[in-house]
């Protein structure tokens, strides 16, 4: 068992199902390993004819959320490693982690509120800019009655 160095070392929780959408998309599959979960994915090298396994473990916390720490990864084969493995084994790691962080950004809260909608007719200020210039374009109803058309009726 070779431990993978990783400058990603805090560990990301997320929902289950977002770690085993992104683990299985990435290529890894869902396993047992010492009592707990884990995910695996093989590296095959064409002039060796060996396959290595990346098993990333995975801390269950609940029935819905549990963490990754990418630092924690391993290949599982042992004896002396190709470069070329070495290095597509880094990569995946690093694409891994960089689409969890991506995911636990996109779920934290923003720290503004977001402002409530007031049911208005600008969401922001550039829309509320060009309405104003449209209404300045507008006739009046004294301008409409001269031009001999109706105007709307008052709301």
């Amino acid at each position: 068992m070779m431990k993978m160095q990783c400058t990603m070392t805090s560990a990301i929780e997320l929902p289950f199902s977002a770690i085993h959408n992104l683990m299985t998309y990435q290529g890894f599959r869902r396993i047992r390993f010492n009592q707990q979960s884990a995910y695996r994915a093989r590296f095959d090298d064409a002039s060796t004819k060996r396959s290595y396994r990346l098993t990333i473990p995975v801390q269950n916390h609940d029935n819905i959320t549990c963490s990754v720490k990418v630092a924690d990864a391993f290949l599982e084969d042992g004896g002396s490693i190709p470069p070329e493995v070495f290095e597509a084994v880094e990569s995946k790691l690093y694409e891994v982690g960089a689409y969890l962080q991506d995911e636990m950004e996109k779920r934290k809260p923003d720290s503004i509120d977001p402002p409530e909608q007031s049911g208005g007719m600008a969401p922001n200020m550039e829309e509320m800019i060009k309405l104003g210039k449209q209404m300045a374009a507008m006739k009046t109803n004294q301008e409409l009655l001269e031009a001999s058309i109706i105007p709307d009726p008052i709301q």
